[in-house]
């Protein structure tokens, strides 16, 4: 009788010790695999922030033909659209404010070019300093990229001026006390794109299209785009009448030809172009702006809305945490 039960208490032991044994090991397990999830969590989020950050700087389009190639990638775009945006006065507005109010002025203004730019199909190429580079017909395709690069211009213009009168309901967005206001311009033609594969990932845009975009901007008028005849050439007869091109022009003496370029000089404006008819320039303005209004407000109001939470937000962190 005592023999069965001590078998009775060896097997009950054994059990016990068996089933406690496997509950440890699985709840190893379980811990593990929950772990591995975090990891694989974490990993995708990671994943999600650097492709987000490689976007940032290389256009979805041009993102997916980096993934299935090791070397660089280049086009050659017969005919695109660039637009250079710049500051008027950033030099030195830089030296009476701070080093942080100029970096968020600078995002703001960029979060609301980035809105305009996106609505109309264009893509941002880069900023460099104040100067913010948009092209279209590039990475994507667009019929019209004219009418959408002169469309872009006009509406960062016309935003700005909404801007710098409603920015005081905006009290955490940084903003110059005095209004803001950029220069514009841009022209039409051919462009060499693609990526540059080194340590970090480079898209740009290279030729005299740009080079000449850059360089009309610095003699653009007071909300006008400043761009040249080739821009103009091929908008639709219902895009060109809501628009009123003024000539810039150039004198026939301003030329000169030297067989491979041509030098245009009109007041501060320097530009080496090829051929003669792209020196003929104008500034664009708009003749009725109460239809692009409502959706300009509307776009303004949305970015400047949600900086405004998160900046605010950012400051009551920052005074809680100093406390």
């Amino acid at each position: 009788m005592w023999d069965a039960v001590y078998y009775l208490m060896l097997f009950y032991v054994v059990h016990v010790a068996v089933h406690f044994t496997m509950e440890i090991r699985l709840r190893k397990q379980f811990a593990l695999s929950l772990c591995i999830q975090q990891m694989q969590r974490e990993l995708e989020e990671a994943k999600e922030i650097s492709k987000g950050l490689v976007r940032g700087v290389v256009p979805e389009e041009v993102l997916q033909r980096v993934s299935f190639s090791c070397t660089n990638i280049a086009d050659t775009v017969e005919s695109a659209s660039c637009i250079v945006f710049d500051i008027v006065g950033f030099t030195p507005m830089c030296g009476s404010i701070s080093p942080q109010k100029v970096v968020a002025m600078l995002a703001v203004l960029f979060s609301l070019v980035d809105a305009v730019v996106e609505s109309n199909g264009c893509a941002r190429l880069k900023t460099l300093g104040d100067a913010y580079v948009a092209v279209a017909n590039v990475s994507r395709p667009a019929e019209n990229h004219r009418e959408v690069i002169l469309q872009t211009g006009l509406d960062v213009l016309q935003m700005l001026h909404y801007v710098n009168s409603v920015i005081k309901r905006y009290p955490a967005v940084d903003w110059p006390s005095s209004s803001l206001h950029v220069r514009a311009g841009c022209h039409t033609g051919p462009v060499l794109a693609g990526v540059i594969l080194m340590k970090n990932l480079v898209y740009d845009v290279w030729g005299p299209t740009l080079k000449l975009s850059e360089q009309l901007q610095e003699s653009a008028a007071p909300n006008a785009v400043h761009c040249t005849a080739a821009t103009l050439a091929g908008l639709s007869a219902q895009f060109a009448g809501e628009l009123d091109a003024q000539p810039a022009g150039c004198d026939a003496n301003d030329v000169a030809d030297d067989g491979s370029t041509r030098l245009l000089r009109k007041g501060s404006f320097r530009a080496r172009v090829t051929p003669l008819a792209y020196l003929q320039t104008f500034q664009v303005f708009r003749r009725d702006a109460t239809a692009r209004e409502p959706l300009l407000r509307r776009m303004a109001d949305g970015v400047l809305a949600r900086l405004d939470a998160r900046f605010s937000a950012r400051c009551v962190g920052d005074a809680t945490s100093s406390v």
